[in-house]
């Protein structure tokens, strides 16, 4: 099982939106992070077929997609955000709609529904509507959708947007679990959601690949760049001015700053400390800020 890209290039007039991509992806979870605008959403949709790239190519096990057609849409499974529900449709009846959709019989159908409703804890809602669903409810009942067929390869955007900790946890230990015989790209903003279950990780930035490997080896380059720091209240607004702040907690004997630096801080107590993945993003595309209201006010 191999999805290879060569040389993907896609365009918006005069904007680049995707700029020679080139990957090779297997069975595993992929981490697709960037900010805004930095291409993801583009390559998902590349990938799934809902655009054609200007240059490059896409191939599954050696076959190009293009002309795969329906044989490769078979065995492929797209988990949108939260968007296209019918809040009349139960759950019942979407899961049979999209089943139909992908041209599964209905026997098959049937046991398929049974076996993707039980993966996602949702077997007791089926008769409910839609527009009574919770959004980690909404978000299962997607991913369940894109899990009909058993696909081969699984593209999930955002699954675990807008979801409290529970919900996240119980959706990513749903997609770590199908992953072993599935090529599985996540793209998200919260970076935590993957940095445990990622085979590997790509960052995108402005259409380009800024990096791709494994978690623990894109955090060498930060090594030795994180510190973390307890300061009274007071000293917040100078660390903010001085330092990139990608933490911050309240603690007994003042607050404690995380901070990403290629120079150990001046003026204040510190100890270094492991980089995280989030650390990573924020030290790639600089995008950290205060979190000083959130904390402490």
């Amino acid at each position: 099982m191999e999805l290879s890209i060569d040389r993907l290039q896609k365009s918006y007039g005069t904007s680049i939106a995707l700029s020679d991509f080139t990957g090779v992806f297997s069975a595993g979870v992929y981490g697709l992070l960037g900010p805004n605008g930095a291409g993801k959403s583009t390559l998902m949709n590349l990938i799934a077929g809902n655009l054609k790239p200007d240059a490059g190519s896409i191939r599954y096990d050696g076959a190009d997609i293009s002309r795969m057609g329906k044989n490769f849409r078979a065995i492929l499974g797209v988990m949108p955000q939260q968007q296209g529900l019918y809040p009349g449709f139960t759950g019942l009846r979407f899961l049979s709609y999209m089943a139909a959709l992908k041209g599964m019989p209905k026997s098959r159908a049937k046991e398929q529904i049974r076996e993707v409703s039980e993966m996602v804890h949702l077997s007791n809602r089926l008769g409910q509507k839609l527009g009574t669903y919770s959004g980690g409810m909404k978000q299962r009942i997607l991913i369940a959708q894109a899990l009909l067929g058993n696909p081969k390869v699984l593209i999930l955007d955002e699954p675990t947007a807008g979801l409290d900790p529970a919900e996240r946890i119980h959706i990513r230990n749903i997609i770590s679990g199908v992953s072993q015989d599935k090529i599985v790209i996540w793209a998200t903003h919260v970076v935590s959601d993957i940095e445990s279950i990622a085979r590997e990780v790509i960052l995108l930035k402005e259409g380009h690949i800024a990096a791709w490997d494994r978690p623990q080896k894109l955090l060498y380059d930060l090594i030795g760049k994180v510190f973390e720091l307890v300061v009274p209240e007071e000293a917040i607004k100078d660390i903010q001015d001085r330092y990139l702040i990608s933490n911050l907690t309240l603690s007994s004997d003042g607050i404690r700053v995380r901070i990403i630096s290629e120079q150990e801080p001046e003026d204040y107590p510190f100890q270094t400390v492991p980089p995280t993945l989030e650390e990573e993003y924020l030290y790639r595309f600089g995008t950290g800020g205060s979190a000083y209201e959130d904390c402490c006010q």
